[in-house]
């Protein structure tokens, strides 16, 4: 099971649990990451009068890791952020708590706002390059592609800047997009490959979006790693460093699309 978090208006009590077993729990002030979680409501409101739409706070974990740096070959010491071998990331740390703002819709209407972005996802060059590419890879001889995994993709709903006067973000829509592509092409005539999807940062709205519109699978960090098997195509795009470190402490996947451009897909030999 997966991290979530809780807050009891009543007590101000924040507690995080990973299935049954409390991990942790903590007043707001102490618990959410600096900020002072009285104050969401009223960062809310205000936005409500910003925007003119309806908006709601919900807290997120995000179990955080620490990364521990090795020299490189010839010496130099580098950034813990480096995606060189010669570094690991391990020794996890107590998950922390963030207070995030969500647009106020519903499944539906979040499916609605992605036909846009499908539409121009399917007329796009990318689209056509990571097509080619899985139908040469479903006609040849490699690993056979029963599952696909998106990871670290970003909410669908999720308010970025206090700014901004629409909502979706383009990334993490055209990436929904692009598991859709995947699973309709590797799977059969009406018979898409099962979706898994992997996000700290998905609400409450994004899940059941994922599950009853497009009948994926969200999963809490990091159930996400341990639904990867050899017959597994992870996507992951502008992810930390870590992310590869993490997929490879389990089961290899059969391929692994993690460029901004489609067209570079990397196939395990």
């Amino acid at each position: 099971m997966g991290y979530i978090a809780t807050f009891d208006k009543e007590t101000m009590v924040v507690t995080i649990s990973k299935g049954s077993e409390v991990v942790k729990s903590g007043s707001m002030k102490d618990m959410v990451n600096g900020q002072d979680p009285r104050n969401i409501d009223a960062i809310a409101e205000d936005l409500k009068s910003e925007k003119h739409e309806q908006v709601y706070a919900e807290l997120v974990v995000l179990p955080i890791y620490q990364r521990l740096a090795f020299p490189c070959a010839h010496g130099a010491p580098v950034s813990g952020r480096c995606r060189l071998p010669h570094y690991r990331w391990e020794y996890p740390l107590e998950p922390k708590v963030y207070a995030e703002i969500y647009m106020d819709k519903t499944a539906v209407e979040i499916g609605e706002k992605l036909k846009v972005f499908q539409e121009a996802w399917k007329s796009s060059r990318d689209c056509a390059l990571l097509t080619a590419q899985l139908q040469k890879y479903k006609r040849g001889n490699g690993p056979k592609i029963t599952n696909v995994v998106g990871m670290a993709m970003g909410s669908l709903s999720i308010i970025t800047s206090y700014t901004a006067v629409d909502w979706m973000r383009e990334r993490s829509a055209l990436q929904t997009a692009g598991l859709i592509t995947i699973s309709e092409i590797l799977g059969e005539p009406g018979a898409p490959l099962p979706v898994v999807v992997q996000d700290p940062m998905n609400s409450l709205r994004d899940k059941e979006f994922f599950s009853s519109q497009l009948e994926f699978k969200p999963l809490d960090h990091p159930d996400g790693f341990s639904a990867i098997d050899s017959g597994s195509l992870v996507l992951h795009i502008v992810t930390p460093a870590e992310m590869d470190y993490w997929i490879a402490c389990g089961q290899r996947p059969a391929a692994i699309i993690r460029s901004a451009s489609a067209a570079h897909i990397n196939f395990p030999n």
